[in-house]
């Protein structure tokens, strides 16, 4: 055919027939096996070019399956119906295949879908067998050397396959529980309970009528005529009073002791009423002695920031080798604090100490300067501690 086409080309290079074969020849073949798939990004199955409108109508349309595995908690109902949206695919692509080998493949993956979805019981038999399935699936995959389509959807379904495993693994190790067998044993142990709050319901009104009975004001004649051992059985009673109702539905008696935490009670009670009382007379006092001291806190960083500025300031007039230098700022504001030197005079103050640094340093060790540091941190440490000890 190439010989002819090439021979009919030379000989007639601008005949109409000349143009037809050339546009036969370059024309693209397209077969069905020749069409592409392309994977679809909601179920992830590869759905062929010319069918992607209809999967897309069908993919994306919530039906009655769908919305009943939504109302499920279960991930095995959720990889079940992905094995059934995997396995409609495999018998679409099995119904084009014109391969016996490849054909061969689809059918059995189709009966091993089958087989998976079936699988729902988390005893050791039905997990045995689906671990036979994946282990016969993993030599499919192995063994496959075909189609692309073909391949992806083997490995998709041993994929579901190993998820199903591992959550039947996991279920057996954690059994579920029945909620009716719950409920009903719930139930049970209610019907006991309640039946012994009616006793002591009944118990509790007999007893309350029986000492009812006898509380009752008797006449002068009934107070004479009353034995000696009703007496005492009436004294050993406790008065009707003691009976109360506990908000928990059954009586309690006063004794003693709940006697004593009442007391307790009240006593706390009235420390409390008192503690109030008091506070609210004291807080007007309380509100303004803190906020002088806030005043008075406020004022004094103020100052130090003044006396600070003021001793840098004539300290950057002086060269860096002069002893001055060395005299720490701390001591200088401890000084005029003891001094009680006012404001006025703080210019006077730090001109005459930095003039005579003889007075705040060893003379002898300013020329040593590890001396020197030494003495300077031995005293920014104690004017520290000193000013820690003032504060609290």
């Amino acid at each position: 055919m190439q010989t002819d086409y090439f021979s009919q080309r030379s000989a007639k290079p601008h005949s109409q027939s000349t143009k037809n074969l050339d546009q036969q020849y370059r024309a693209p073949k397209v077969s069905a096996s020749t069409i592409y798939s392309v994977p679809c990004m909601n179920c992830e199955n590869l759905i062929p070019i010319n069918e992607i409108d209809q999967h897309t109508m069908k993919c994306l349309s919530v039906s009655k399956n769908v919305t009943a595995v939504l109302k499920s908690n279960r991930i095995l109902d959720e990889i079940n119906f992905k094995i059934s949206k995997l396995r409609d695919s495999i018998q679409q692509l099995n119904a084009k295949e014109s391969k016996q080998e490849n054909s061969k493949y689809l059918i059995r993956a189709d009966e091993m879908c089958e087989q998976i979805q079936t699988i729902q019981n988390n005893n050791q038999i039905e997990f045995r067998k689906l671990q036979d399935l994946n282990q016969e699936l993993r030599t499919m995959t192995e063994s496959y050397r075909g189609s692309l389509a073909i391949a992806l959807y083997l490995e998709r379904l041993h994929s579901l396959g190993l998820q199903k495993q591992t959550q039947l693994e996991k279920e057996i190790r954690t059994p579920r529980v029945d909620v009716q067998k719950h409920n009903i044993n719930q139930t049970n142990t209610k019907q006991p309970s309640n039946v012994n709050g009616k006793q002591l319901g009944n118990n509790y009104n007999s007893q309350s009528q029986s000492s009812s009975y006898f509380f009752q004001q008797p006449s002068e004649y009934s107070r004479g005529s009353q034995l000696p051992s009703e007496q005492n059985r009436n004294s050993q009673l406790p008065p009707p009073s003691s009976f109360q109702n506990s908000p928990y539905g059954r009586p309690t008696i006063i004794t003693k002791f709940s006697g004593s935490q009442d007391r307790s009670q009240m006593y706390d009670m009235k420390s409390e009423i008192l503690t109030k009382i008091s506070t609210s007379q004291l807080d007007e006092s309380e509100a303004n002695q803190n906020d002088s001291d806030l005043n008075n806190s406020n004022q004094q960083n103020q100052q130090q920031r003044i006396f600070y500025s003021k001793c840098l300031a004539q300290k950057t007039k002086l060269p860096n080798t002069h002893p001055s230098q060395k005299i720490p700022l701390c001591i200088l504001h401890k000084e005029m604090l003891q001094r009680k030197i006012p404001s006025s005079m703080w210019d006077k103050f730090i001109l005459d100490a930095l003039n005579n640094p003889h007075q705040y340093l060893d003379m002898n060790k300013v020329q040593n300067t590890q001396g020197l540091k030494n003495q300077l941190r031995s005293m920014t440490q104690e004017h520290q501690f000193k000013q820690r000890i003032h504060n609290i």
